[in-house]
């Protein structure tokens, strides 16, 4: 019998260790099937106004703000058939009002006060389809202080953003202390640091599908305009001599 039970434990453990620890929401954007590809439009509202501040007082950079939130899609996008397009911004300022987003961007991110310093960071909204103006946006605490390095107390935008983000795809909170999804979100040592862990990929695949996806912003990225500006000096010298909360 003590063997039974040892066993039928042991099964059960395995099974939940299979299923893995994320959880996925009821909603999705508009996908003609598992894998295919789905385009995802976002803007900036007022990310950039200078009212998201660092550990100093000063604003973040746009360059950081925006940055952290493209590679937190590109990460999506790197294990899922998520295509996304930035747009320019349209619609009421940033609240937790909801509004029509009739032809507006579907994923909108800006920063509000949400409960002040030191408790919840971040929160966003699932997409939970027409009606539903904010449905997918993504919100930052400005009463919350913003590191390029994220700490516990500082956290990082590129950190905060992959987390959010996971929720505006249509996942809940993970219970693996490691991944993204977890209520704690992991904190980033900077750009180009973004990852997922194999249960938060495991998570998306679920709802989309395995596959690659693509970030078009409105802005090159910054290579892409190093390179522009490496090809007209080039050529000028052969002339003449780039809604969950989170702490």
């Amino acid at each position: 019998m003590r063997r039974a039970v040892l066993l039928a434990a042991l099964l059960l453990a395995f099974s939940a260790s299979s299923a893995g620890a994320f959880a996925v929401s009821a909603y999705k954007w508009p996908q003609a099937g598992l894998g295919a590809p789905v385009t995802i439009t976002y803007s900036f509202s007022n990310l950039f106004d200078g009212g998201m501040l660092n550990a100093s007082g000063l604003p973040v950079s746009t360059g950081e703000l925006r940055g952290g939130v493209e590679e937190a899609m590109r990460v999506w996008a790197s294990v899922a058939p998520l295509n996304f397009v930035e747009l320019p911004d349209a619609g009421p300022p940033v609240s937790d009002l909801n509004y029509d987003g009739t032809g507006l961007p579907q994923i909108r991110i800006g920063h509000h006060l949400i409960d002040g310093f030191g408790s919840t960071k971040a929160h966003a909204y699932y997409p939970l389809g027409p009606g539903n103006g904010y449905a997918g946006d993504v919100h930052f605490d400005d009463a919350d202080r913003w590191s390029l390095i994220g700490t516990l107390a500082n956290p990082d935008i590129l950190g905060a953003a992959m987390h959010e983000l996971g929720h505006s795809l249509g996942l809940d909170h993970s219970s693996n202390a490691t991944a993204i999804m977890n209520p704690i979100f992991q904190r980033m040592a900077g750009p180009g640091t973004g990852y997922l862990t194999d249960d938060d990929i495991a998570g998306i695949h679920q709802i989309y599908g395995s596959g690659v996806g693509s970030v078009r912003p409105l802005v090159p990225e910054p290579s892409t305009v190093v390179l522009a500006g490496g090809a007209l000096v080039a050529a000028a010298m052969y002339r003449f001599v780039r809604k969950n909360r989170v702490r």
